[in-house]
């Protein structure tokens, strides 16, 4: 009987240690998550900032970590690390349609000009105002 109850205590120590593995690991990839996120939102790389966001959320809400109390702090910082990435991506969409429509208005005023310098009859003079529009 006291090799049966002893054996039974290392099989329960064993599951423990293999749990604490387990967690161990998993904190492991969501620190180094952390930090890849972060420096791939500063480098704006979006898409994969997005895609290694998602790895470190799952990993964070998944099984083994999500009713730890420890990795509130890192919770936070994927929600930080969220809405950053999502102000940023904002922010270029918005530049980017701006520099879109600016630029459209500024082929347009070229194209204008170089229609009118042509029914005027100074070819010549039309490279030029293309050459200026372009600057």
């Amino acid at each position: 009987q006291p090799q049966v109850e002893e054996l039974r205590v290392f099989h329960d120590k064993a599951l423990r240690a293999a749990m604490k593995a387990r967690i161990l690991s998993s904190l492991n990839l969501c620190i180094q998550n952390e930090h890849q996120v972060a420096s791939l939102v500063q480098t704006k790389r979006h898409i994969t900032a997005v895609k290694a966001l998602q790895q470190f959320t799952s990993t964070l809400q998944g099984p083994t970590l999500k009713d730890l109390t420890c990795t509130q702090r890192l919770q936070r910082t994927a929600d930080t690390l969220q809405s950053t990435l999502q102000r940023n991506i904002c922010s270029n969409l918005q530049a980017c349609v701006f520099r879109r429509f600016r630029l459209q208005d500024s082929l347009d005023e070229v194209v204008d000009e170089i229609i009118a310098a042509s029914s005027s009859g100074r070819n010549a003079g039309a490279i030029g105002v293309v050459a200026k529009g372009l600057q």
